[in-house]
């Protein structure tokens, strides 16, 4: 009698055909991307930045963007970090505006006076983005500790723009604090 089992092969099966709905249902794009990510006809995961001068959205390949690293900079070590500055100044805008909307809305009298925790990402990049992002709304900083304090006098350019002096104060906070009110 005849064996009816195929003949083993060295040939590894035929993977399935990856499609960009599946890339969107694996990486959830639509519950956490708002508007900012998406996937691209390829499957890979896309930041879609602000148009340029009235153009159309940039969408950037974080995947492509990883190659072309990987071309001309072989020296790099993974994790890399990418910051879009784009997806910050429009969510401070966003925000911002959305409680301009409500405020006007519900004819309040007062007014929203937002700051950044500082203890969130206190690199030098982000920080100065949101005081220059900011400052068209007052947009101020939130400061826990004496290094986040300094750092919140060195951007702080607005004098309408609130520093929240938060968490645990010594005298050498109180004295630094009291010493940036007398200088405006």
């Amino acid at each position: 009698t005849a064996d009816p089992s195929p003949a083993p092969t060295d040939q590894a099966p035929a993977e399935a055909a990856w499609s960009v709905e599946e890339a969107r249902n694996l990486y959830g794009i639509d519950r956490w991307g708002a508007g900012y990510f998406s996937v691209n006809d390829a499957g890979e995961v896309c930041a879609d930045l602000a148009p340029q001068e009235g153009g159309e959205i940039v969408r950037v390949s974080i995947a492509g963007l990883m190659r072309d690293l990987k071309k001309t900079h072989s020296d790099l070590q993974m994790p890399l970090l990418f910051r879009f500055s784009d997806i910050l100044h429009s969510r401070i805008e966003e925000l911002n505006v959305s409680f301009r909307r409500a405020i006007a809305e519900q004819n309040y009298t007062g007014q929203y006076r937002g700051v950044y925790p500082i203890k969130v990402n206190q690199q030098h990049q982000v920080i100065s983005e949101v005081a220059s992002f900011g400052r068209e709304f007052q947009y101020g900083f939130e400061a826990g500790s004496k290094p986040e304090l300094m750092a919140a006098l060195a951007y702080m350019h607005d004098p309408k723009a609130l520093i929240i002096c938060n968490g645990y104060k010594d005298r050498e906070f109180i004295d630094l604090a009291l010493g940036a009110c007398k200088m405006g």
